[in-house]
């Protein structure tokens, strides 16, 4: 078994794992493997993503950007500075530098050596200063001595906490290698998962089919069947008449003509009730000509024309319940719910989900039975003998239950004090990271896509975006709000300290509806409105925004929504602004950051209690009174993986996802 606190084996971890060399300033991928700058370099020119050697995670270099521009590994130099300290004692008896207990004498002069030269490092007697060492610095021993035994004791402070380092790096190292042998062991148990998932679902497809090519054939089989046992019925009845007719003609005339008119009548007749009808290539029957027989055939379901249908009880529905969407016929023909086939469909996944009609009970109509596995954006897909009904596909949006939020589905990484998110109409996330002064975009994994760039910023605040794409910022340290367009680029700046119109004192959050700018003026304790050309257009105050930290809207209710130092969540006419009424609960106290669900109806707000971080949710009612009703919270305390530890700023995207920007832990949580 390897000890990883030997040194050799710990110097295998100054190897790069591409060009297998020494590390030549090492570099961390978002996956903490670490290479050569020049190694990621020759890797990304290669392909874009290009995937990590040892896990193969994918990543992408920013457009024009280099390897220099990723976190340095640190800890390889801290690795090979003890590594070297080591080595430097490598092969050295330490016995050999301890001098044995006996009287030191001068072979010189035969004198006890009593005195220590500085500059020749070595015991010397009173004669040797006058000869040898004249000149030279020097001293009693019993006074050097105590020096030295201080300084050796630094030393071996120094060296013991020198070993402990060592001894942690390789615990580490150790540590690391099986985390990355669990993971690879996971990925492979995701991956026979996902295969055989994809297995089933073919699988389940094929069988479908072929069940209704079955029932398709016998459906058209059975309809062909009738026509032909009608033709055969009607041509016996015209040969019985031919033959009536073959026995008159050689009858006399005077029974020839007594017979006529009765025979012809029912000769006329039976060529009026004879079924005629054309037939298509492929078989299907598209004319019917026979009065009678048309209202035989056409109620045992012969002929299908594209029939038009009404959904209804479209809209939302809940994640993880199964959930019945009435579908009413209105030219269906011949009562067949297996010539009825739904499939629901993911627009966030593209995910493909059957689902199951059934006839209702009081004969209205059809249900189309569907179980959403995934949340978002969805499509309602219905054919009826496979011909699409009018307005399909339908729009069905799938939403969480609320007592679901308190499990996050996935956790953004790689992040330095995350503050606010915002969401531009590709769903892309734009993270505020205040401590590096960073504002960058990324995919919904958290892969950094691109950051801002043209302007430095002094401690971004709150983000948000317009129906452009356009960017805001507001930097707090700076007290200035800055533009940038919907690639990244800087365009416009605004704002100075002060109090005046255009002035800002410690800027927090930022909000953009219906083409203004609401900005949480902090310290000035009110709300200022631009346009989006940053020009000043009112004031939002009122005595119970105190130190105003964050907004949201709801255009559909016409409602602002401030947190601030005041307890509680202030409502205000989104029209002219005046004060409606504030939504408190117990405990909810200490608010950070709020977003709106227009599709839920719910409040959404970050707590940061001393009793302990949380996430409350209230459901709301448009603004017709004190109508938001607490539902409950997140309540995840601790370190765990799903634990809160500052939650600054909150968001939704399009699929109603939510984001908590969890300063402390570096992480923004999506839940």
């Amino acid at each position: 078994m390897e000890d990883v606190n030997d040194p050799l084996e710990i110097d295998r971890d100054l190897i790069c794992f591409v060009c297998n060399l020494e590390f030549k300033d090492p570099r961390f991928l978002p996956c903490h493997h670490y290479y050569c700058a020049k190694c990621i370099d020759q890797l990304a020119s290669f392909a874009k993503p290009f995937v990590c050697p040892q896990c193969g995670v994918e990543t992408t270099l920013p457009e024009g950007s280099r390897a220099d521009t990723l976190p340095e590994a640190l800890v390889v130099r801290k690795i090979k500075k003890h590594v070297e300290a080591v080595k430097v004692l490598e092969g050295v008896d330490l016995e050999d530098h301890v001098a044995p207990s006996y009287v030191f004498t001068c072979r010189d002069h035969d004198i006890q050596q009593r005195l220590y030269c500085y500059d020749c490092n070595r015991l010397v007697c009173s004669e040797c200063t006058l000869v040898t060492h004249r000149g030279h610095s020097y001293e009693f021993v019993r006074e050097a001595a105590p020096k030295f035994r201080r300084d050796m004791e630094v030393d071996r402070a120094a060296m013991a906490s020198t070993i402990e380092t060592v001894q942690t790096t390789g615990d580490q190292l150790n540590q690391r290698k099986h985390e990355m042998l669990e993971q690879a062991q996971q990925a492979k148990v995701k991956l026979h998962q996902s295969f055989d998932e994809m297995q089933r679902i073919l699988d389940a497809r094929r069988e479908a089919l072929v069940q209704a090519v079955d029932e398709l054939t016998e459906y058209h089989v059975t309809v062909l069947n009738d026509k032909v046992a009608a033709t055969r019925a009607s041509a016996e009845t015209l040969h019985q008449l031919l033959g009536l007719v073959g026995k008159l003609a050689a009858a006399s005339d005077e029974e020839f003509a007594s017979s006529y008119c009765h025979i012809r009548s029912l000769l006329r007749a039976k060529q009026e009730n004879t079924v005629v009808f054309n037939v298509e290539p492929g078989g299907v029957i598209v004319d019917i000509t026979c009065v009678e027989d048309i209202r035989r055939l056409t109620q045992t379901g012969a002929k299908v024309l594209c029939p038009s249908l009404l959904a209804q009880n479209l809209g939302i529905v809940e994640f993880g319940k199964t959930t019945p969407i009435v579908v009413h016929h209105v030219a269906l023909v011949g009562n067949r719910p297996t010539a009825i086939k739904a499939n629901l469909i993911s627009l966030t996944d593209q995910v493909m989900m059957p689902a199951k009609a059934m006839r209702r009970r009081n004969g209205t109509g059809y249900e189309i039975m569907c179980n959403p596995r995934t949340r978002g954006r969805h499509q309602l897909a219905i054919e009826v003998a496979g011909n699409p009904i009018d307005g399909s596909p339908f729009p069905i949006f799938v939403t969480m239950p609320f007592a679901m939020l308190g499990k996050p589905v996935r956790a953004m990484k790689a992040l330095m004090r995350p503050t606010t998110v915002a969401f531009d109409r590709a769903g892309h996330v734009i993270v505020s990271e205040r401590e590096i002064n960073r504002v960058s975009v990324r995919d919904k994994k958290g892969l950094k896509l691109t950051e801002f760039r043209g302007h430095t910023f002094m401690h971004p605040w709150g983000v948000a975006v317009d129906n452009e794409d356009c960017v805001y910022v507001s930097e707090y340290l700076a007290h200035r709000v800055t533009k940038f367009d919907s690639n990244g680029k800087f365009l416009k700046v605004a704002g100075k300290q002060g109090s005046g119109n255009l002035e800002f004192y410690y800027p927090k959050g930022i909000h953009c509806i219906q083409n203004k700018l609401y900005i949480c003026d902090g310290k000035n304790d009110r709300i200022q409105v631009l346009d989006k050309e940053l020009q000043f257009l009112e004031m939002l105050n009122h005595n119970i925004i105190k130190s105003p930290i964050d907004i949201a809207a709801s255009p559909s209710d016409g409602c602002l929504f401030v947190v601030s130092s005041t307890p509680g969540v202030h409502v205000f006419n989104l029209a002219d602004h005046t004060y409606l009424y504030s939504v408190e609960h117990k405990g909810v106290t200490h608010l950070s950051g709020v977003c709106y669900s227009p599709v839920q109806s719910a409040l959404y707000v970050c707590d940061v209690s001393p009793a302990g971080p949380d996430v409350h949710v209230f459901q709301c009612d448009g603004r017709h009174g004190n109508t938001c009703t607490y539902i409950g919270s997140v309540n995840r305390k601790g370190g765990g993986s799903g634990s809160l530890g500052t939650p600054t700023g909150i968001g939704l995207d399009e699929d109603c996802y939510v984001y908590v920007c969890d300063s402390e832990q570096d992480r923004i949580l999506v839940f």
